[in-house]
């Protein structure tokens, strides 16, 4: 497998692996939360770690970073760190297949949860400066008049850190971004951080979660190639070495 991975000895809290083995603990996500949405939750449901979704067999499949819940709340929480213009069109598509997932045959539609969508990014998203981007729909006619859909995508630039406000949200990100703790609460992520990488069991786990994740990638590749994408795109879509790409250049697409 010419796939390379980042030694599991380096993972940190940015890395994918970490940041859902770290926020499958719910008090530490219900706390993140708390923190970034500035809102007080009294429970939430056992955050699930690569939830998988799909709107049916055929449909392209999702796995959400983190997924949660509480009683009136459905949440996504993604680490981002590529800069990534397709992140507003994959947020709208979070959101659609948590509520198909989440509602039954005959649900009332105001019974649907708020859904919100949280990105946190290494990088800027949108080219602005802001260390937080929150978006909420509205008439374009007249600004005031919210269209009350229940659904909030918010974004936050790790990179401009040092302009945010709030110093608890401010101390989240900085330790995403740099790996230096501040806070009583990042002090905690980086402790946990520091846990899973000295367990034994961990590393069979995150080289199973590796050999996983080089599937899908391997598997997309081959259906992009299929539709004569270009390689570089797909080099950069999959994260796959170009050098695995032209090895599967010859290989037909699984059934």
């Amino acid at each position: 497998m010419i796939y390379k991975a980042k030694p599991f000895s380096e993972l940190t809290i940015s890395d994918n692996y970490m940041f859902t083995r770290v926020m499958s603990n719910l008090d530490v996500c219900k706390t993140l939360l708390e923190i970034l949405l500035k809102i007080k939750i009294e429970s939430i449901s056992i955050p699930e770690s690569e939830a998988s979704l799909a709107a049916s067999y055929d449909a392209k499949s999702i796995r959400l970073d983190v997924r949660t819940a509480d009683p009136t709340h459905e949440y996504d929480i993604e680490m981002q760190t590529t800069n990534n213009s397709d992140l507003p069109l994959r947020a709208r598509y979070y959101q659609s297949l948590m509520d198909i997932e989440s509602t039954q045959h005959g649900t009332i539609y105001r019974k649907l949860k708020e859904n919100v969508v949280i990105f946190i990014c290494l990088h800027d998203p949108f080219g602005h400066g802001l260390p937080v981007y929150t978006f909420k729909n509205q008439c374009i006619e007249k600004s005031d008049v919210l269209y009350t859909d229940k659904t909030i995508k918010i974004f936050y630039n790790c990179a401009a850190c040092d302009i945010m406000q709030d110093r608890e949200t401010k101390a989240i990100l900085h330790y995403i971004a740099t790996n230096s703790a501040t806070s009583g609460y990042t002090r905690q992520l980086a402790q946990m951080v520091r846990s899973v990488r000295v367990t034994p069991r961990e590393l069979l786990y995150y080289n199973n979660w590796l050999d996983m994740k080089h599937d899908m990638n391997v598997e997309m590749a081959q259906r992009m190639l299929a539709e004569h994408i270009d390689q570089a795109i797909i080099a950069r879509v999959t994260q796959l070495p170009p050098e695995e790409i032209q090895h599967l250049v010859a290989e037909p697409l699984p059934l």
